[in-house]
């Protein structure tokens, strides 16, 4: 397994910036800040894409969905059709209401875990076989309806874990261009004590 590709999920927009079901843009916003990306409109896969040489002659492309959430997998599919990308060799990020807020969780497959965008990705891509980076925004609130929780935006004393988050998957990214899975696994899912 080679990561190629990397897909941040959330919903375009000014309406939806800085709403919790958007955590896979934010997180592939700061990457492309640090390494000075430059995000670019991809019409064609309706996404927008930023193309990275991560170490010298290694390029992978970094790809946030323009098509909101539900539809998230029609994008991957062209992107990795077009590019012929195995679905193995694809980082899905995305939020997780399931995960407490905070905490991250690395895996190499698995169902969508109830969040559409990870749903249509595996319906489109037709397999359950690609690594995938949650990031915590649990727990839900059991008052509120869930789609209503997740196209919220964080409370204000959310945000130093919501930054510690944030700044963890990007390293957490950056580490999964140079080791196995598993070794990024063991080192990012372990419990995280928030600042």
């Amino acid at each position: 397994m080679l990561i190629r590709l990397i897909v941040g999920l959330g919903n375009p927009g000014p309406k939806y910036a800085g709403t919790r079901h958007n955590m896979g843009f934010v997180v592939l916003d700061e990457l492309a800040r640090r390494e000075k990306l430059t995000w670019s409109p991809a019409s064609k896969h309706e996404c927008q894409t930023a193309p990275w040489e991560c170490q010298p002659g290694r390029k992978v492309l970094l790809a946030k969905p323009q098509t909101y959430m539900n539809l998230s997998g029609r994008p991957v599919r062209s992107l990795c059709d077009h590019y012929k990308i195995d679905p193995a060799d694809l980082l899905v990020v995305s939020d997780d209401c399931e995960i407490p807020l905070g905490e991250l969780r690395i895996r190499t497959q698995g169902g969508p875990g109830g969040h559409n965008g990870l749903a249509s990705i595996i319906e489109h891509c037709q397999t359950e076989v690609f690594p995938r980076l949650r990031l915590g925004i649990g727990p839900a609130d059991p008052t509120m309806d869930l789609s209503d929780f997740v196209l919220g935006r964080f409370r204000p004393e959310d945000k130093a874990a919501i930054e510690n988050l944030t700044n963890r998957a990007v390293s957490a990214i950056i580490n999964s261009l140079s080791f196995s899975i598993e070794k990024v696994m063991n080192e990012f899912n372990r419990k995280q004590m928030n600042p």
